[in-house]
């Protein structure tokens, strides 16, 4: 039997530090079972692009988890579940496509972990889903809209902040019954007054007269308004019908409305001049 101090003193030191791993590991597994759900809806966009080096272009390149992976902090304050429903620029999104959301976003909030949804989203069509998301879901728990200016292949990927400050939005009690939101470049936007307004700029997202809900600061979130008019639009329907939308200019003789209703167009809203 060795009966060397040293050995001994060793020996129980690398035993406590063993015992003391296992009951961190188990106190960090217990705090993650604990923390809200937060679910990540994936779409494409330019937050899921990166540079293809033959056509020198951003191309859909990364998932869901591939995005949260680069984000190590938001196991700070949630569980991020992935979904990749797809990874397509922000234009191929339509009325099937947002009907299908509609329904992902609904079965996520109705389950009782769930503190809100995150989607991750391209811009160039981001208002448009937010608004079409604040008018079909009916749920005090909030929708947080994201997306990139700034594709995964900059070294200033825009990415990986917006999907933190959505987290952090996702979890906060304040963002309780404000709807579909637009977290983008640490400000926080309304979805049925946030406009783009900018093709490259991170600040491209604005409202105008009514101004951002909040700000994503770096140790809280702060809102300074609430959208008060909401409406409710319940989907009854997977087959939405075929509405144009024509705009007026100085000249216009009508023509564009009446070939609407040729092709088929079941209603048409005129971009008037004002």
């Amino acid at each position: 039997m060795d009966h060397n101090p040293r050995a001994f003193f060793r020996t129980a030191a690398l035993a406590c530090v063993a015992v003391a791993a296992l009951t961190a590991s188990s106190t960090t597994a217990i705090a993650q079972n604990n923390l809200p759900v937060c679910p990540l809806i994936a779409t494409g966009g330019t937050i899921a692009m990166k540079i293809d080096p033959v056509k020198k272009a951003p191309v859909p390149a990364i998932s869901g988890e591939d995005l949260v992976a680069t984000v190590p902090d938001v196991t700070k304050y949630a569980k991020v579940e992935v979904h990749n429903v797809s990874n397509v620029p922000s234009d191929y999104m339509d009325p099937p496509r947002w009907a299908a959301l509609t329904g992902e976003v609904n079965r996520a909030l109705a389950r009782p972990e769930v503190a809100g949804v995150i989607i991750s989203h391209g811009t160039d069509t981001l208002e448009e889903t937010a608004y079409w998301l604040d008018l079909t879901t009916n749920s005090e728990k909030p929708i947080i809209l994201i997306g990139a200016q700034r594709n995964a292949s900059e070294p200033d990927f825009d990415g990986p902040r917006n999907l933190l400050n959505a987290v952090r939005i996702c979890v906060d009690p304040q963002s309780k019954g404000k709807g579909a939101m637009l977290a983008m470049n640490n400000q926080i936007n309304a979805a049925r007054d946030v406009t783009k307004t900018h093709t490259s700029s991170v600040e491209t997202f604005k409202s105008g007269d009514f101004g951002v809900l909040g700000i994503v600061d770096y140790d809280r979130v702060v809102f300074s308004r609430a959208p008060l008019q909401r409406q409710y639009v319940p989907i009854k329907t997977d087959a939405m019908p075929y509405v144009e939308i024509v705009a007026m200019y100085g000249g216009a003789d009508g023509h564009l409305v009446r070939a609407a209703v040729d092709h088929g167009a079941k209603g048409i809203v005129i971009q008037g001049l004002d």
